[in-house]
Protein backbone atom coordinates (compact mmCIF):
# COMPACT_ATOMS: atom_id res chain seq x y z
CA UNK A 1 0.00 0.00 0.00
CA UNK A 2 2.35 2.30 1.11
CA UNK A 3 4.57 1.88 -2.38
CA UNK A 4 1.60 3.18 -4.15
CA UNK A 5 1.47 6.04 -1.47
CA UNK A 6 4.86 7.39 -1.94
CA UNK A 7 4.15 7.14 -5.79
CA UNK A 8 1.12 8.92 -5.77
CA UNK A 9 3.15 11.35 -3.32
CA UNK A 10 6.42 11.83 -5.51
CA UNK A 11 4.40 11.80 -8.96
CA UNK A 12 2.33 14.64 -7.86
CA UNK A 13 5.39 16.91 -6.36
CA UNK A 14 6.89 16.05 -9.91
CA UNK A 15 3.64 17.42 -11.71
CA UNK A 16 2.97 20.33 -9.14
CA UNK A 17 6.07 21.74 -10.86
CA UNK A 18 4.78 21.94 -14.72
CA UNK A 19 2.77 25.06 -12.53
CA UNK A 20 5.89 27.31 -13.41
CA UNK A 21 5.71 26.68 -17.33
CA UNK A 22 1.96 27.32 -17.36
CA UNK A 23 0.70 30.55 -17.86
CA UNK A 24 -0.64 30.91 -14.61
CA UNK A 25 0.16 34.39 -12.87
CA UNK A 26 2.33 33.57 -10.12
CA UNK A 27 5.47 35.59 -8.98
CA UNK A 28 8.62 34.73 -9.72
CA UNK A 29 9.02 34.40 -5.79
CA UNK A 30 6.47 31.97 -5.63
CA UNK A 31 8.22 29.62 -8.54
CA UNK A 32 11.19 29.42 -7.45
CA UNK A 33 10.00 28.63 -3.90
CA UNK A 34 8.00 25.71 -5.67
CA UNK A 35 10.86 25.01 -7.19
CA UNK A 36 13.05 24.69 -4.42
CA UNK A 37 10.93 22.60 -2.41
CA UNK A 38 9.98 20.27 -4.73
CA UNK A 39 13.05 19.26 -5.03
CA UNK A 40 13.60 19.31 -1.55
CA UNK A 41 11.36 17.24 -0.91
CA UNK A 42 11.74 14.81 -3.14
CA UNK A 43 15.27 14.18 -2.50
CA UNK A 44 14.17 14.37 1.28
CA UNK A 45 12.01 11.28 0.61
CA UNK A 46 14.07 9.33 -1.45
CA UNK A 47 17.50 10.14 0.84
CA UNK A 48 15.44 8.61 3.58
CA UNK A 49 14.94 5.20 2.55
CA UNK A 50 18.54 4.45 1.83
CA UNK A 51 20.36 1.90 4.18
CA UNK A 52 23.20 3.97 4.89
CA UNK A 53 21.40 7.41 5.78
CA UNK A 54 20.51 5.09 8.75
CA UNK A 55 23.51 4.02 9.36
CA UNK A 56 25.03 7.48 9.09
CA UNK A 57 22.23 8.35 11.97
CA UNK A 58 23.61 5.30 13.84
CA UNK A 59 26.87 6.11 13.75
CA UNK A 60 26.15 9.89 15.18
CA UNK A 61 23.87 8.14 17.72
CA UNK A 62 20.81 9.83 17.09
CA UNK A 63 17.88 8.51 17.58
CA UNK A 64 14.75 9.47 15.49
CA UNK A 65 11.10 9.11 14.51
CA UNK A 66 10.02 10.27 11.17
CA UNK A 67 7.78 9.88 8.64
CA UNK A 68 8.03 7.06 5.96
CA UNK A 69 6.33 7.14 2.74
CA UNK A 70 8.55 4.97 1.02
CA UNK A 71 8.73 1.87 3.47
CA UNK A 72 6.60 -0.72 3.39
CA UNK A 73 5.37 -4.33 4.80
CA UNK A 74 5.63 -7.41 2.70
CA UNK A 75 3.13 -10.20 5.20
CA UNK A 76 2.34 -7.41 7.87
CA UNK A 77 5.57 -8.19 8.95
CA UNK A 78 7.19 -4.75 9.21
CA UNK A 79 9.97 -5.68 6.55
CA UNK A 80 10.91 -2.09 5.31
CA UNK A 81 11.83 -1.54 1.78
CA UNK A 82 14.90 -0.02 0.67
CA UNK A 83 14.97 -1.11 -2.71
CA UNK A 84 14.32 1.87 -5.08
CA UNK A 85 14.15 -0.56 -8.03
CA UNK A 86 10.24 -0.57 -8.34
CA UNK A 87 10.21 3.17 -8.63
CA UNK A 88 10.90 4.17 -12.28
CA UNK A 89 8.20 2.33 -13.75
CA UNK A 90 5.70 2.82 -10.73
CA UNK A 91 7.08 6.72 -11.10
CA UNK A 92 5.76 7.24 -14.64
CA UNK A 93 2.84 5.58 -13.21
CA UNK A 94 2.41 7.99 -10.76
CA UNK A 95 2.86 11.03 -13.84
CA UNK A 96 0.12 9.45 -15.86
CA UNK A 97 -2.07 9.41 -12.81
CA UNK A 98 -1.37 12.73 -12.14
CA UNK A 99 -1.68 13.95 -15.89
CA UNK A 100 -4.95 12.39 -16.57
CA UNK A 101 -6.48 13.71 -13.61
CA UNK A 102 -5.77 17.13 -15.01
CA UNK A 103 -8.78 16.33 -17.79
CA UNK A 104 -11.64 16.30 -15.61
CA UNK A 105 -9.98 18.97 -13.09
CA UNK A 106 -10.23 21.17 -16.85
CA UNK A 107 -13.32 20.59 -17.37
CA UNK A 108 -14.88 20.99 -14.22
CA UNK A 109 -13.21 23.98 -14.31
CA UNK A 110 -14.38 25.28 -18.04
CA UNK A 111 -18.27 23.94 -16.91
CA UNK A 112 -18.20 26.73 -13.98
CA UNK A 113 -16.32 29.61 -15.56
CA UNK A 114 -15.90 30.49 -19.21
CA UNK A 115 -12.90 31.99 -18.56
CA UNK A 116 -10.96 28.65 -17.52
CA UNK A 117 -10.98 27.79 -21.02
CA UNK A 118 -7.54 29.63 -20.81
CA UNK A 119 -6.80 26.79 -18.56
CA UNK A 120 -4.29 24.18 -19.81
CA UNK A 121 -4.43 20.46 -19.51
CA UNK A 122 -1.28 20.71 -18.08
CA UNK A 123 -1.81 23.58 -16.07
CA UNK A 124 -5.02 22.09 -14.46
CA UNK A 125 -3.08 18.98 -13.60
CA UNK A 126 -0.34 20.90 -12.19
CA UNK A 127 -2.72 23.00 -9.77
CA UNK A 128 -4.64 19.98 -9.02
CA UNK A 129 -1.63 18.03 -8.02
CA UNK A 130 -0.35 21.27 -5.87
CA UNK A 131 -2.91 21.39 -3.92
CA UNK A 132 -3.62 17.49 -3.42
CA UNK A 133 0.40 17.39 -2.44
CA UNK A 134 -0.19 20.29 0.18
CA UNK A 135 -3.38 18.94 1.92
CA UNK A 136 -1.13 15.20 1.69
CA UNK A 137 1.88 17.09 3.68
CA UNK A 138 -1.01 18.98 5.87
CA UNK A 139 -1.15 15.92 8.19
CA UNK A 140 -3.67 17.69 11.04
CA UNK A 141 -6.42 17.85 8.23
CA UNK A 142 -7.91 14.38 7.61
CA UNK A 143 -7.57 14.08 4.13
CA UNK A 144 -6.39 17.38 3.40
CA UNK A 145 -10.11 18.78 3.99
CA UNK A 146 -9.81 22.64 3.96
CA UNK A 147 -6.41 22.95 2.73
CA UNK A 148 -6.95 20.99 -0.74
CA UNK A 149 -9.46 23.65 -1.33
CA UNK A 150 -7.61 26.68 -0.05
CA UNK A 151 -4.63 26.17 -2.20
CA UNK A 152 -7.21 25.61 -5.12
CA UNK A 153 -9.14 28.47 -4.66
CA UNK A 154 -5.72 30.48 -4.13
CA UNK A 155 -4.64 29.17 -7.55
CA UNK A 156 -7.32 29.49 -9.84
CA UNK A 157 -8.28 33.04 -8.22
CA UNK A 158 -5.06 34.47 -9.81
CA UNK A 159 -6.90 34.24 -12.98
CA UNK A 160 -10.94 33.73 -12.30
CA UNK A 161 -13.26 35.43 -10.16
CA UNK A 162 -13.09 34.38 -6.15
CA UNK A 163 -16.71 33.15 -5.87
CA UNK A 164 -16.36 30.51 -9.17
CA UNK A 165 -12.75 29.64 -8.17
CA UNK A 166 -13.97 28.46 -4.57
CA UNK A 167 -17.06 26.42 -6.49
CA UNK A 168 -14.92 24.83 -8.74
CA UNK A 169 -12.44 23.77 -5.26
CA UNK A 170 -15.46 22.53 -4.02
CA UNK A 171 -17.56 20.54 -6.48
CA UNK A 172 -13.17 18.85 -7.01
CA UNK A 173 -13.63 17.66 -3.48
CA UNK A 174 -17.39 16.31 -4.01
CA UNK A 175 -15.97 14.33 -7.22
CA UNK A 176 -13.08 13.11 -5.32
CA UNK A 177 -14.57 11.82 -2.74
CA UNK A 178 -17.24 10.40 -4.73
CA UNK A 179 -14.30 8.67 -6.46
CA UNK A 180 -12.72 7.49 -3.49
CA UNK A 181 -16.32 6.13 -2.22
CA UNK A 182 -16.53 4.07 -5.70
CA UNK A 183 -12.96 3.01 -5.35
CA UNK A 184 -12.85 1.43 -2.03
CA UNK A 185 -16.28 0.11 -1.95
CA UNK A 186 -17.77 2.76 0.36
CA UNK A 187 -14.54 3.52 2.68
CA UNK A 188 -13.54 7.03 1.44
CA UNK A 189 -9.22 6.68 1.43
CA UNK A 190 -7.30 8.46 3.78
CA UNK A 191 -3.22 8.81 2.25
CA UNK A 192 -1.48 9.68 5.66
CA UNK A 193 2.33 9.28 6.37
CA UNK A 194 2.69 6.41 8.18
CA UNK A 195 4.93 6.34 11.58
CA UNK A 196 8.20 4.48 10.51
CA UNK A 197 11.39 4.09 11.94
CA UNK A 198 14.72 2.51 10.35
CA UNK A 199 14.70 0.23 7.72
CA UNK A 200 15.38 -3.79 9.08
CA UNK A 201 18.00 -4.77 6.14
CA UNK A 202 18.45 -8.69 5.65
CA UNK A 203 15.50 -10.12 5.32
CA UNK A 204 14.61 -11.68 2.62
Amino acid sequence: VFREISTLVLASIAVSLLIVFQDIPISRQVQLALIAGGVASIFAILITQTTWFWRLLEALKIKVKQFSLLSSSDGDHGVHLTSLKWLPVAFVAGLVFWMAMGIPFQQLSRSVSPQAYTLSWAGAAAIFALAWTVGFVVFFAPAGLGVRESILSLLLSTFLPVSQAVSIALLSRLAWIVVEVVLTDGEPASCQPVVAGPPVTGQP
